[in-house]
């Protein structure tokens, strides 16, 4: 959790660690140093055990806010997935994650094997090509694959197994995405798509992992923001 200094003091090993703060206080003085905001923590001494205890649980607050308002409100995004008929045959759900974005999806009437998934940059869903939904979406200008060694693309995901009936639920983790604005964000001007492909990805060929043509689409679009009444 955190190394001992020389004077008795531990510093946490984790920046931002409301955890290791809240024990900190107990402990002793709060060290200072970089990524600690130090107006959370305000040393009251000689006061009861019990406001030393509501203090720590501010601290364990203070320390975690910062990550959690990067994602804060964010609603999940639902996603309608067509075939190149146009076909309605499943749909996806994308949520904040502490890795990225986490993207949960059920289909059906697919061919049965493994079968290339993706975030494309664009979200647009023309049958039957899908070719509107432009590349894979890549804000961090990698290298295509999970395990090539200069990606992967911020769009990249594990493989899609469909069943011999056709079927397929899977959730994987688009690491290093965000639902807030920014660079990271799966919400750059304009929307998203997910895309599955008919052939594997090798997860390692740029730029698309030789996933052949594409066979299913959805609009990944951004949720409206909510406005208080009044």
């Amino acid at each position: 959790m955190g190394r001992e200094r020389q004077d008795g003091h531990v510093i946490a090993l984790k920046k931002g660690s409301g955890i290791d703060f809240a024990l900190q206080i107990l402990r002793g003085p709060m060290p200072r140093s970089p990524g600690i905001n130090q107006s959370c923590y305000q040393p009251q001494r000689g006061k009861p055990m019990k406001y030393m205890a509501l203090l720590a649980v501010a601290l364990l607050l203070c320390g975690t806010t910062a990550y959690a308002q990067r994602d804060v409100g964010s609603e999940p995004v639902k996603v309608e997935m067509i075939n190149a008929q146009g076909e309605k045959i499943g749909s996806a759900t994308l949520t904040p994650d502490p890795k990225g974005v986490r993207v949960s999806i059920q289909v059906s009437k697919l061919p049965p094997g493994t079968h290339g998934f993706h975030i494309h940059a664009v979200g647009i869903c023309d049958p039957p090509d899908f070719k509107t939904a432009d590349g894979h979406f890549n804000p961090f200008k990698k290298e295509h694959g999970l395990q090539n060694p200069g990606g992967p693309h911020g769009g990249d995901l594990p493989n899609l197994v469909v069943g011999p009936d056709g079927t397929a639920t899977t959730e994987a983790v688009a690491p290093g995405l965000r639902f807030t604005d920014g660079p990271e964000s799966i919400f750059p001007p304009g929307d998203t798509a997910l895309v599955i492909h008919a052939d594997a990805d090798d997860e390692r060929t740029d730029p698309d992992g030789k996933a052949g043509d594409r066979i299913a689409c959805g609009v990944i679009s951004k949720p409206k923001t909510k406005t208080s009444p009044g």
